[in-house]
This record gives C-alpha cells, structure tokens and sequence, in this order.
C-alpha cells in the first residue's frame, strides 16, 4: 500500500490487476441539513449520478448522516473518467434534472430513517442534525434550484467554509 496526495487530498493505491475501485466522499451528510433542507444532499447526489453517462463500471453513490461517497470499479481508464464525471457535474451542477430527480427520490422513499439509531438520534438532536434521520422534513419537492445549488457549493469541495477550504473537485 503506498499513501500519495492528489491535490491536497490523501490517496491510497496498491498494485494489483487491471481493475480499480476509487471513491470520492464527502463529509457532508444528512447532519448538515436543516429541516427545511432535508434531503437536500441526497438530491445533489442524484442530480450527479443521473447525469453520468451509461459504463460497464459498478458503480453507484451514497447518502449517509456523515457522509456522502461517489464509487467505481473497473478498467483504471473507465474508473478515472467516472471521477472526472462526477467532478465536473459538481462544478456545474445539472439542475435541468431536478423535477426528475426529486420524483426519483419521492419514488425511493427514504428520507426517514425507522432504525434504532435514527430514534436515538432525534431524541437527543431533535430536529437538527443526526436528529433529522428520522424525519423527511417538508421534502425534496420543496427545495430550490439556488438552494440545491449553494448546498453543493458548500460542502461538496475539498473543505468547508468553517475549515477554510474552497478548492473545486479535480482529478490528475
């Protein structure tokens, strides 16, 4: 295993056969939403996947309380070009898609959490927060293409506001 840094942010690569497996995460979650924006990370996460075009990767992206993460497996070549997808449809963020996407994620239906943890969580963070898990909020249909927008410009870079960082996804 061998650490390198790409742009600031930490790699690790390992020899092996012609396939590769590569993520992008986030620390951005459900945890950095508001009521009124629940659901608004997962829907940023749609409208970048869904405007990637059709591969022979395994490939697919989540939404978690802390996180979001963007994957691949394949040909290097194939895994590289998914990246740079996903970069550049985080730089220009495809909103033409929303009405869409937020359709799909009503469809899904998945915006409250009915684990254990998600009760846990709402009991001790309310609405705010981890709290949010367990509950949809209003909903992805009441979300604005410029709140959608300033979302990713936020919290889909390399740092947050709050820790300085402001640097656009890229891949080399």
């Amino acid at each position: 295993m061998q650490r390198i840094e790409i742009d600031g942010v930490p790699v690790l690569t390992a020899s092996g056969p012609e396939r590769v497996t590569a993520a992008l995460v986030f620390g951005v979650g459900h945890r950095d939403e508001t009521f009124a924006t629940a659901e608004v990370t997962h829907l940023v996460e749609h409208l970048v996947m869904g405007s990637l075009p059709k591969s022979h990767l395994t490939r697919n992206a989540v939404t978690d309380v802390d996180v979001t993460a963007f994957y691949a497996t394949g040909r290097p070549e194939a895994v590289r070009a998914f990246l740079d997808g996903v970069c550049r449809a985080l730089r220009e963020l495809p909103t033409d898609r929303l009405e869409s996407e937020v359709g799909v994620l009503q469809a899904e239906d998945c915006s409250t959490g009915n684990s254990t943890y998600g009760s846990l969580w709402a009991a001790r963070y309310r609405l705010a927060g981890p709290g949010l898990v367990a509950t949809g909020g209003p909903g992805a249909a009441y979300l604005t293409e410029e709140v959608v927008r300033a979302h990713a410009r936020r919290w889909f870079v390399r740092g947050t506001p709050s820790s300085g960082g402001t640097a656009s996804c890229r891949t080399t």
